[in-house]
């Protein structure tokens, strides 16, 4: 008898985007490598352009989280990316990045490799741009603003009311780092804290309300998340951090929604770091038997629980390369 012909079974190319449609960012990274046809699938523009899943990214780490709770970094090759800043929001996951050896920025989302060149400028403070669905803002540190808006050739400068009542010094910090809400960014104005200054990326208009924080304490306009805004508030002396939602349609009211309990020896006290995605992040100094570690803790606020496993070790690498 003759040997038998082993044969294989192909599906076809509509059947294989569909299953990479349902699956988690970790699991697609897999399914690139089975075979030449899925990994076609999965660069197609067809699945880049459906492919939607609840990761939350870490810009300070180079990691993300992504629906099945798996923590992945990425291992930038070649003209690898720096990471400038990052969004995480219900319906859009991106990041800002710059080559490393070129003169040139992208905006894109480094776990389906699809990138956008746009327009090249320089920043002191890139953690303060937002990335919103079709622009990008940042709110300089002096409280003037620069837009860049998709089809635009180069970025446009919006001078602010408060940028136009600071002063000459550049290293003032007149408006603190600034949150995103819907097509609106708001922050706090240092000059006059704690009033908060709203900008409206449609008509490119502000508006200001005074008195939003009590005084006394370390306050920090949080983050936002599902068109709430939220503060964070450290209390040293009592050792805790409080989170209030800042309710604003008739008047302006905190609400208390969550309270955490400082359970490690914080010599240094606590500081908030930043927003990822629906995770407000605090880090803290814990000293103990001579040995100084740095202790992480993050509040969700989509189950309005405490967390302190989002900065635990990855369990995956991805390379990526900027092209």
């Amino acid at each position: 008898m003759g040997a038998r012909r082993k044969t294989t079974t192909t599906l076809p190319q509509e059947l294989v985007e569909e299953i990479l449609l349902k699956l988690p960012y970790s699991s697609l990274i897999i399914a690139r490598s089975v075979c030449k046809a899925w990994k076609a699938a999965a660069d197609s523009s067809s699945v880049k352009s459906r492919y939607r899943d609840s990761g939350h990214f870490f810009a300070d780490a180079n990691s993300i989280t992504d629906s099945s709770d798996k923590l992945m970094r990425w291992a930038p090759r070649g003209d690898s990316p720096d990471v400038l800043c990052a969004i995480s929001s219900a319906d859009q996951r991106c990041l800002l990045a710059r080559s490393t050896q070129q003169r040139k920025l992208y905006l894109g989302n480094p776990f389906l490799n699809v990138w956008q060149e746009i327009p090249y400028k320089v920043f002191g403070d890139w953690s303060r741009a937002c990335i919103l669905r079709n622009k990008i803002v940042v709110w300089c540190a002096d409280g003037t603003l620069f837009t860049w808006t998709q089809g635009d050739e180069g970025w446009s400068n919006i001078e602010s009311p408060v940028a136009e009542e600071s002063e000459s010094d550049s290293e003032t910090e007149v408006v603190l780092k600034p949150v995103v809400n819907g097509n609106k960014l708001f922050c706090l104005d240092s000059l006059r804290y704690p009033n908060l200054l709203e900008f409206d990326t449609t008509s490119n208009s502000f508006s200001y309300t005074e008195n939003v924080l009590p005084n006394g304490e370390d306050n920090y306009l949080a983050g936002a998340w599902k068109s709430k805004l939220y503060v964070g508030i450290v209390i040293d002396s009592e050792r805790k951090v409080q989170i209030l939602e800042l309710e604003r349609e008739r008047s302006v009211v905190l609400r208390l929604v969550s309270e955490y309990v400082i359970d490690f020896q914080a010599n240094d006290g606590v500081w908030f770091i930043g927003q990822s995605g629906k995770y407000l992040n605090f880090c803290g100094e814990d000293c103990h038997l001579k040995k100084t570690e740095t202790t992480y803790f993050s509040y969700d606020m989509d189950a309005g629980t405490w967390d302190k496993q989002m900065h635990r070790a990855a369990s995956a690498a991805v390379n990526i390369v900027l092209h």
